[in-house]
């Protein structure tokens, strides 16, 4: 194959610099990553594959959000108020993280995550055709896989490396878990132990505690379009570029309530356009997620390709003219997904292979906290 003998090579008919180098590589990587190099019968095998496991990976995205049904008699009668009915069956659609009734999250955490064969299908599906995916292209494991070109470069030094943080994250575990099983104290004196369902809501009341303040009192402060003016007089203050909101066309749009930012520069010119579709609605799916329309890039002119990204969220619609009130974990989350999008406009790569996200995961996070924190 000729790119990798220019990989091997290290130089092409063209004179190649370090960018050209790596990129190269990147782009061998993942061409055998995805079988270019098998014969014709394996690599129509492994489009196969692909197109399975994304089949099955969508299916169980989606039924992990699905609502779950029991019988009415498994849930206690003094709970059975907090939740949906349809007569014969209580209808539990979240875990309820945040209930004060102890009672409550358990019974919520433990039926919505109990064993369910309608979601272990599609990620029993999904787990073996990734497996049966890297061996076919010459790989021990997904993993192995999808980490080759990682920062650490291997499964095994990236499960080495969360073990070395667990270990040294673990006594300041410890700290918080006292902080939090004294909290709970403080509303069941009778409490020995934290469980899963207990830290969402008591770290919430732990920052409502430190800030003393409820929820409720602060987020009249933080409606939507005031944190999205405040993120664009942040990126302001570092990066001297500002939000515009656009005009689009019903072709550019997918939704109503979807709007077109572009970030400028001081001196105007723009730098990419952010596609924000904020609001749930009932065809969308529901994780929140960046994700990138076109990538920025140098073309032959000289010019550059300005980056498309959509920003997808799942905030509550603004209703009778109240607008969208944001919590500290919402607030944290738009920050956190602005700062995928905002990484792909200010980045000015030569390749659009290494825009964006398309970096390494981790120096991808580094480059938000580094922004944001």
């Amino acid at each position: 194959m000729a790119l990798k003998k220019v990989v091997d090579a290290g130089q092409d008919v063209k004179p190649m610099d370090d960018i050209d180098r790596y990129v190269a590589r990147l782009f061998l990587v993942d061409f055998e990553a995805a079988g270019i190099h098998l014969e014709e019968r394996k690599r129509k095998e492994v489009v196969k594959l692909n197109a399975k496991v994304l089949a099955a990976g969508m299916t169980f995205s989606r039924r992990c959000y699905e609502p779950h049904y029991v019988d009415a008699g498994m849930i206690p009668d003094a709970i059975k108020p907090y939740f949906h009915s349809d007569g014969k069956h209580i209808v539990i659609g979240n875990l309820m993280s945040d209930a004060p009734n102890e009672a409550v999250r358990e019974a919520a955490y433990r039926v919505f995550l109990m064993p369910d064969q309608h979601q272990l299908e599609p990620l029993q599906e999904m787990l073996t055709n990734r497996f049966h995916l890297a061996k076919l292209v010459g790989f021990s494991s997904h993993s192995d896989r999808i980490s080759r070109e990682s920062v650490l470069g291997s499964a095994g030094k990236i499960e080495q490396f969360l073990e070395t943080l667990s270990h040294n994250l673990r006594p300041h575990w410890e700290s918080n878990k006292k902080e939090l099983l004294d909290l709970k104290r403080q509303e069941n004196p009778r409490a020995t132990s934290l469980y899963p369902w207990d830290t969402t809501y008591l770290m919430t009341l732990a920052r409502s505690r430190d800030a003393d303040t409820e929820a409720s009192q602060y987020m009249s402060y933080f409606p939507l379009g005031a944190c999205m003016d405040g993120l664009s007089r942040l990126f302001e203050s570092i990066y001297d570029v500002h939000f515009v909101i656009e005009d689009a066309s019903d072709e550019d749009l997918w939704a109503a309530d979807v709007y077109k930012l572009s970030v400028r520069s001081a001196e105007d010119e723009v730098l990419g356009l952010i596609y924000c579709d904020l609001y749930q609605r009932p065809d969308k799916s529901s994780p929140d997620c960046h994700f990138s329309i076109q990538g920025g890039r140098r073309l032959p002119d000289g010019s550059y390709q300005i980056p498309k990204v959509v920003l997808s969220l799942n905030y509550e619609p603004p209703q009778s003219g109240v607008p969208c009130l944001m919590n500290f974990d919402q607030i944290d989350n738009l920050f956190h997904e602005m700062g995928h999008a905002m990484h792909s406009m200010l980045g000015r790569t030569r390749y659009q292979h290494v825009t964006g996200r398309s970096l390494s995961r981790l120096i991808i996070l580094i480059c938000i906290f580094v922004c944001l924190s």
